[in-house]
């Protein structure tokens, strides 16, 4: 419904929060006969779909790249699933990810195990892994660097993501768990 009524080539980038939705990016989580008709764009849509299948259907239906914030996943060497907070650059023909480098404690690492069992009360079971470098994202003429919730407060993160020559920095964030710290984003 979001992008049902934008006519394609009339914007250069949709931009969506960190966080869009609280699943990782390829669980097969929506019902691919649930979308709306403007999205339905390929046959082989298989019956579940998820965040960024929907992601890849935006940017093919609007004909403009989609940055949008989820969770990134990765098996690691050891077999363990290891978990970002990452925001993912989707064209038609490609999809590329970024994963965030500063974390916050609390929200997305658990600094001490002694509050784990506390923590698992509020639905929090484990630590987001962070990213290790800053990223740019190119598609035409945009080069687009990202910045996760807060690494834009931190001027050494900007600074690293602007040596790569981005065209745009973008902050990623999603102020509705904290609504009165918009001003320190800006």
């Amino acid at each position: 419904p979001l992008i049902a009524h934008i006519p394609p080539k009339k914007i250069s980038l949709l931009v969506l929060p960190e966080g869009a939705v609280p699943f990782a990016a390829e669980s097969p989580l929506f019902r691919s006969s649930r979308l709306p008709f403007s999205l339905q764009a390929s046959p082989q849509l298989s019956s579940r779909i998820s965040s960024l299948d929907i992601a890849r259907l935006a940017a093919f239906r609007i004909q403009a790249p989609v940055l949008i914030g989820l969770e990134g996943r990765q098996i690691e060497r050891n077999g363990r699933v290891a978990a970002y907070n990452s925001c993912y650059f989707v064209t038609q023909e490609t999809v590329q990810r970024y994963d965030k480098q500063l974390l916050l404690p609390l929200g997305e690492y658990i600094p001490f195990p002694t509050l784990a069992s506390f923590l698992s009360s509020y639905g929090i079971h484990d630590s987001f892994t962070p990213g290790k470098e800053c990223s740019v994202f190119e598609s035409g003429s945009l080069r687009i660097s990202p910045l996760i919730c807060y690494e834009e407060t931190f001027s050494s993160y900007a600074l690293a993501a602007s040596r790569l020559r981005p065209t745009l920095l973008v902050s990623l964030t999603n102020d509705c768990w904290y609504p009165t710290i918009r001003k320190e984003h800006l």
